[in-house]
Parts: C-alpha cells; sequence; structure tokens
C-alpha cells in the first residue's frame, strides 16, 4: 500500500499568500518623467514630457497634472489624469497673461511617482492695437509715434509692423515688417513731395501680429528749390594817357676837311743810301 501525503487547505492559502506578498513587495511606484516643457497659447498652456525611464515593476496607467496660480480670472489651480500613451496635454481656460505653475507625475498600480519639478508657462494671445498714431516733419523726413497697446495678450511687445499707401489708394505696402524694437517712433524715407500718405501699425509678440491701429494721415509739402541771381557791377576806369614831348637839341658841328695831300717830299725826308734796283721808288704822301 502506498501512502500519499495530503496538505490541507489552510497550508495552501498560506503558501498562495506568501507568493502573492512577494510579487507585490517586487513592484514599485514609477520613476519621474523628464524634460517637462511648457508653451503658451490663446488662454491655454501645452505641456510635454518624456516617460520615466522606470515604471516601478508595473505598467504606467497614466499622468498626473497639477497646476496652481494667483490668478483670479479663469482656473487657478487644478489636477488632471493624462492617459499613459500619450506624453502631451493642453490646458485650456487660463487666463491670458497669467503665471502658472505646473508639475507632471506618472502613475501606475502602486500609486503615484514623484512629480517633476515645478515649470512656469504663460498663456498669452495677440496683443491690442497701438494707439495716438501721428507724425512730424523733420529736415525731410516722417517722424512718425504711437503709444503701446494696452493689450499686450499676456506677452511683451517685442516689435511693430509699419504700413503705408498713397491716400485713396486700394494696396498697403510695408515700411518696415518687424522693428524688432519696443520703441515707440520710427522715421519714414523717401516720400514724395505734394503726396498725401496714409500710415498704420501694429504690434508684434509672441503670438504674432496683432490688429492694425487707426490709420493716420498727412500731406508731404512740396520742396521748392530758390535760385539767388548775383549781379556783379563793373566799373570802367580810364587812365589818361599822358604824353611827354622832349625835345632834344640838335648840336651842329661844324668839320673842317683835311688839307689837301701832296706828293712834295718833306725838305727833311732822307734818301736811302742803298736802294734796291729791282723797286722803284715810292712818292711819300703826306696828309
Amino acid at each position: 500500500m502506498r501512502w500519499r501525503r495530503v496538505l490541507s487547505v489552510g497550508v495552501v492559502l498560506a503558501a498562495l499568500t506568501v507568493v502573492l506578498v512577494a510579487g507585490v513587495a517586487d513592484a514599485a511606484v514609477p520613476g519621474v518623467p523628464t524634460g517637462l516643457g511648457v508653451v503658451g497659447g490663446e488662454g491655454q498652456l501645452v505641456l510635454s514630457w518624456t516617460a520615466p525611464t522606470t515604471d516601478g515593476g508595473s505598467a504606467v496607467t497614466g499622468y498626473r497634472i497639477e497646476w496652481t496660480s494667483t490668478q483670479t480670472v479663469g482656473m487657478s489651480g487644478g489636477m488632471v489624469l493624462a492617459l499613459p500613451t500619450s506624453t502631451t496635454y493642453t490646458l485650456t481656460g487660463l487666463a491670458n497673461g497669467g503665471s502658472y505653475s505646473v508639475t507632471v507625475a506618472a502613475v501606475n498600480a502602486e500609486g503615484t511617482g514623484t512629480a517633476t519639478t515645478a515649470v512656469l508657462g504663460t498663456p498669452y494671445t495677440l496683443s491690442g492695437p497701438p494707439g495716438g498714431l501721428g507724425g512730424v516733419l523733420v529736415e525731410g523726413l516722417l517722424v512718425l509715434s504711437w503709444s503701446a497697446p494696452g493689450l499686450t495678450g499676456g506677452a511683451t511687445v517685442t516689435g511693430y509692423r509699419i504700413e503705408q499707401r498713397i491716400t485713396g489708394g486700394d494696396m498697403w505696402s510695408v515700411v518696415i515688417d518687424n522693428t524688432g524694437s519696443g520703441f515707440t517712433t520710427y522715421n519714414v524715407l523717401g516720400l514724395t513731395g505734394g503726396t498725401t500718405y496714409d500710415f498704420q501699425v501694429s504690434a508684434i509678440n509672441a503670438a504674432g501680429m496683432g490688429p492694425m491701429s487707426t490709420s493716420w494721415s498727412t500731406t508731404i509739402p512740396t520742396t521748392t528749390t530758390s535760385t539767388t541771381t548775383t549781379s556783379t557791377t563793373t566799373t570802367s576806369t580810364t587812365i589818361p594817357t599822358t604824353t611827354t614831348s622832349t625835345t632834344i637839341p640838335t648840336t651842329t658841328t661844324s668839320l673842317v676837311p683835311p688839307a689837301p695831300c701832296t706828293t712834295a717830299p718833306p725838305p727833311t725826308l732822307a734818301v736811302d743810301p742803298t736802294p734796291d734796283p729791282r723797286i722803284p721808288p715810292t712818292p711819300l704822301y703826306v696828309c
């Protein structure tokens, strides 16, 4: 006869409990999500993040998103669970210009893991139109000026777009697409004298270009060039010519003609004692 050992039901249940408890002890909450980013928009914040590197031994079942703000308009805080299949979420119904602090934590069957470090975000929209547009002519150029918009849309105005057209025209032309500055003045060159122009300005922020201001018109005066003629008076001076007559006295000298020559030899003329017979005697002349 063979004997078999039969375990009681209580022993079997105890063993199963030990196995189950050991399995649960091996699981933990998920790790921390990384790379949380917040981008503002019209009354909203768009969140994005990267899933945690560890799920704690149990699959992530969602993400817990919390936000808080000191704003008195719109939602000042809240919590939402996002699906585990997505690592982006858009918070809506927020106040433009408000500052919101946002955190994200992963959730699994064991609970909620550690949240990310809080990231600040600001919902924003297009700014309002600038006001008080005007201008003044200064040394041949038009200096435009205006007032910053009363409503910035929750984002800093970073520049202005300026447009112009000839009054009565259908098309606006761009003077400058973006001044790239919060300054509310701009110098316009190259305008034609005698022409009337319309101008308009819009503000630019992180959301884009806002609506245009009320247009303002001005007529550019015609530049008149004057020519100055200089008269030169020439004075003619006649210098009298003085003629000096100098009389040179004539001196008359009477010349006495020489005495006539003679061939008679002087009485004291000596005779050569040894004349050359080949040479004829030469008469002597005394004058």
